[in-house]
């Protein structure tokens, strides 16, 4: 073989070789846990979420290869939640969780931060939890509320996920839900924003976001306790922050947030940041207004600055607000008038100015006058519910019979959908046709040979689940009833 052609051969397969490495980024898997359809439902009730739940799941530990916040090729950690039943395509979902400061309190951990990427697994998506960098795996500081590095190790993430379901030989239909809630829903935005303004909507088809609770606009809503010097019910999302963004940045002090912190803070809290600590143990040592534990001149930059911009904080303040861009996908928001750690008119002014800017599907909406912990069940309620009347559901197969992995499944139409009096259900041969509120309860059963009819206006608007049993096959979908 002449070398030119000898060494055009081997710069080929070494092309080849680096575009296969690049493009993996599941690093490795590991199986934590199998939970039954009954135990989430169990786990909903306790929560009083009140949704269907028919798939049981199983809970894998991800770890993956992700970009830190100066471009550097990291490691991270986070949990991915896959459905067990056969289906021919899961939508995928992204729940990315609210702020946590110890570093193993995160979804990867198989803790309380995972729950809610479980039951909506339950629900029938495929869900992918990040536990962002500097927490989990991940070594260094947390950079807090920063956009871009929450969106990358997301996006990074159901990169993840997806290489682990095509490992498992599991379907994904194309389809994404995004969702957080707190600081995860300032995440579930940025990495939404993300998508689309790198044109990744390819890759990742965005059905619709829903973040809930989120400080979209971090330089002006969220940042006037800084300026009031009001008590503050979690002051140490304030030390948090900066540490965070020192972490991102490094434009705010030289070595250390004590150089920041009256006495005798700057020596009781910088221990407190070693992850090891919770975010209630840094609350405790700290009184709840923002002037007593920072320093004055530090303080007064800040204020003398507010209408000007013109300092680091604010410039970090700004390059992390993500409520000033316009949603091409459908897009709601979910908030409580009573949150006391997330001022709720961060929503109102996205959805203002999205709208304004001409937002085709974008809605903010009051899930009444709770605080930011009485807010998570009805604004996840709210989300789930959303999501199920948009995603295509999975026509499941009963995985107990071995003739169903070799038996197509006959074809089955429901119509219309959403249906307003009647329901037409029709399927080739003989068939048990049962339709259920989202809480699980049946509501109505029937026998049918054809096209059954089923009366639904004297149902309450909404979406219901029907599961249908022929020979051999279970097929579920979802119905919206609508007066």
């Amino acid at each position: 073989m002449p070398k030119q052609i000898k060494l055009s051969l081997i710069t080929f397969l070494l092309l080849v070789l680096a575009i296969n490495v690049k493009s993996q980024v599941l690093d490795s898997h590991q199986k934590l846990q199998t939970l039954s359809s009954a135990a989430l439902s169990n786990t909903a009730s306790v929560l009083g979420l009140n949704v269907a739940l028919p798939y049981s799941v199983d809970i894998y530990k991800i770890n993956y290869f992700t970009t830190d916040e100066n471009g550097n090729n990291e490691i991270a950690s986070g949990m991915v939640v896959i459905p067990t039943d056969s289906c021919a395509g899961y939508p995928m979902g992204l729940y990315a969780h609210g702020t946590v400061l110890k570093r193993d309190d995160v979804p990867s951990r198989n803790n309380g931060e995972g729950t809610i990427g479980k039951l909506f697994a339950g629900a029938g998506y495929v869900m992918v939890l990040p536990d962002y960098l500097g927490m989990g795996d991940n070594p260094g500081f947390h950079p807090y509320v920063h956009a871009e590095t929450q969106a990358t190790a997301s996006i990074d993430a159901m990169r993840a996920a997806r290489e682990l379901c095509s490992d498992l030989n599991t379907n994904l239909d194309g389809d994404v839900f995004i969702t957080g809630y707190s600081q995860g829903g300032h995440a579930a935005m940025a990495t939404h924003q993300y998508i689309q303004e790198n044109n990744l909507q390819n890759e990742f088809r965005v059905r619709a976001a829903a973040p809930a609770s989120g400080p979209y606009d971090m330089s002006g809503i969220q940042a006037g306790g800084i300026i009031s010097g009001s008590p503050y019910s979690n002051p140490g999302y304030v030390v948090y922050l900066i540490k965070g963004y020192q972490q991102a940045y490094g434009n705010l002090y030289n070595n250390s947030i004590a150089e920041l912190l009256r006495a005798p803070y700057d020596v009781t809290i910088p221990p407190l940041l070693d992850g090891t600590h919770t975010l209630s143990d840094l609350n405790n040592a700290m009184p709840s207004r923002i002037d007593s534990f920072m320093k004055a001149g530090f303080l007064n930059d800040i204020r003398s600055t507010y209408q000007s911009k013109n300092h680091p904080l604010w410039q970090n303040l700004l390059d992390n607000d993500v409520y000033n861009w316009v949603p091409d996908s459908a897009t709601r928001m979910y908030y409580c008038t009573g949150d006391e750690q997330v001022e709720y008119q961060n929503s109102i002014k996205a959805d203002s100015f999205m709208n304004a800017m001409g937002a085709q599907d974008v809605a903010a909406y009051s899930q009444g006058p709770s605080n930011h912990g009485g807010c998570v069940v009805p604004s996840l309620y709210s989300v789930i519910t959303y999501f199920d009347s948009l995603s295509t559901p999975c026509n499941a197969v009963d995985t107990t019979s071995t003739f169903a992995h070799f038996r197509s499944e006959p074809e089955l139409r429901v119509y219309p959908n959403p249906a307003r009096s009647v329901l037409n259900v029709e399927i080739a041969e003989p068939a048990t046709i049962t339709l259920y509120e989202l809480s699980g309860r049946e509501v109505m059963s029937r026998e049918l040979n054809d096209t059954k009819k089923l009366p639904v206006y004297n149902l309450n608007p909404g979406v219901y689940l029907l599961r249908v049993v022929s020979e051999n096959t279970t097929q579920l979908k979802r119905v919206v009833v609508s007066h």
